[in-house]
């Protein structure tokens, strides 16, 4: 499953990466890249950078161009992290070792604050913003990942 993220977190991190000057809307976009997160569980799970680099990358991703389905697309990204407390807890006492679950533990104690910040971005983007067009940005990024996930044979 982490390799499957990795496949969707590194493309998707990337195309967000560039000219939607995230810093000005008051979001740090490099402390908030997952796919590192991802790359390290990875490593701690035996891969090697190699075998990490060579792995499947999802190329049907949504169009986020345009600020307003960023935001959504980057919305999906961010929210994952919610998630993923829950997943953590659920694998504690498991025989995965600690240093593989970087992802799922996302910022740890400031998850709750990050997600915060994130929203309150969110949110003043929103006030200037296209609403109809940051919601098709967040169903497009889901419905992307549903459609990687199952075929890379998962089940969403």
């Amino acid at each position: 499953m982490l390799e499957v993220f990795y496949g969707f977190y590194a493309p998707m991190e990337e195309l967000l990466s560039h000219g939607h000057g995230w810093e000005l809307q008051g979001i740090q976009f490099d402390q908030r890249r997952k796919a590192d997160w991802l790359k390290q569980d990875l490593q701690a799970l035996g891969l090697g950078i190699e075998q990490i680099n060579d792995l499947p990358t999802c190329e049907d991703l949504p169009v986020v161009q345009e600020n307003d389905p960023a935001f959504g697309s980057f919305y999906v990204l961010e929210g994952s992290t919610l998630g993923g407390r829950h997943i953590s807890a659920m694998l504690q006492g498991r025989p995965i070792s600690e240093g593989a679950r970087k992802f799922f533990r996302g910022y740890g104690e400031e998850t709750g604050s990050m997600w915060k910040q994130f929203c309150n971005a969110l949110e003043r983007h929103a006030e200037r913003g296209d609403h109809d067009r940051i919601i098709h940005g967040a169903n497009a990024t889901f419905r992307s990942l549903q459609r990687w996930i199952a075929k890379e044979g998962l089940h969403a």
